[in-house]
């Protein structure tokens, strides 16, 4: 794609956030074609909104179909997050997941990142939501690249209390809950092990050195959803995800 191509795509995914608009697709000239295009909209989207605060990192099966999205700081959010309202998010649905925090930055280098390297620079693991708000009508109707080209639908990051003596955690054995206004709707142990989110983190850490500068102290990084996508009821609620040996964490969405 061309400069004024990724810009163009930008500004109306852009619009479609800040005006609570979904839009049904990208104009078919303006829609990504390689993962670089994507990427290069992820980019232009997130210069518009703000410093980069973290990053949505997903855990596929094969390394070959890693993605991420940098998330701007105005949509990180710390619990409890007592007005996530109606005005900030598209039909927003919650996924459970786990979250690093970098306590040093991880600077571009001739050398690769290694899981090893990765470990030694988070200060932190927390419990955490995400909430995904599209800026499709239905994101699953359109192309794969065009998702990531919206930062994964990603619509905001809230980050629990941190754990600071986690090394010796197994993250597969987690056992979490979550509620809606006290009724349970969703829980999981298992997922992705502790070795994974370390190897998909030293992945991350190596892309973001190459486009982006390299990751960042204090940035969070969410590693991949534990439980699935509920959807926040219409009249909104309280949510409570408790994550046992971590920590509980709440938004209440109006």
């Amino acid at each position: 794609m061309q400069p004024e191509d990724v810009a163009r795509a930008a500004a109306i995914l852009f619009s479609a956030r800040q005006n609570l608009r979904p839009i049904t697709d990208l104009p078919p000239a303006l829609q990504p074609q390689t993962i670089v295009d994507a990427y290069a909209i992820q980019d232009a989207v997130v210069a518009m909104q703000g410093p980069i605060a973290g990053w949505k990192l997903g855990m596929p099966a094969a390394s070959a179909d890693q993605r991420c999205a940098p998330v701007a700081a105005p949509y990180v959010f710390a619990s409890p997050a007592d007005s996530m309202s109606g005005a900030l998010l598209i039909a927003p649905e919650i996924e459970v997941e786990i979250a690093v925090r970098f306590a040093r930055d991880l600077p571009p280098r001739e050398a690769p990142y290694t899981a090893v390297d990765v470990e030694a620079a988070i200060g932190s693991v927390h419990p955490a939501l995400e909430i995904l708000s599209s800026r499709y009508v239905n994101r699953r109707a359109v192309a794969p690249l065009s998702v990531v080209a919206d930062g994964q639908s990603n619509g905001a990051i809230i980050c629990g209390a941190a754990v600071h003596e986690w090394r010796g955690l197994e993250l597969a054995t987690i056992a979490m809950n979550l509620t809606f206004d006290g009724v349970a709707v969703g829980s999981a142990t298992g997922e992705a092990s502790t070795a994974q989110v370390l190897g998909a983190l030293a992945w991350l850490a190596n892309h973001v050195a190459a486009r982006a500068g390299g990751l960042r102290s204090g940035q969070v990084v969410i590693t991949g959803a534990r439980i699935s996508p509920l959807p926040v009821p219409p009249g909104g609620a309280t949510v409570t995800a408790d994550l046992a040996g971590i920590a509980t964490l709440s938004a209440t969405f109006r």
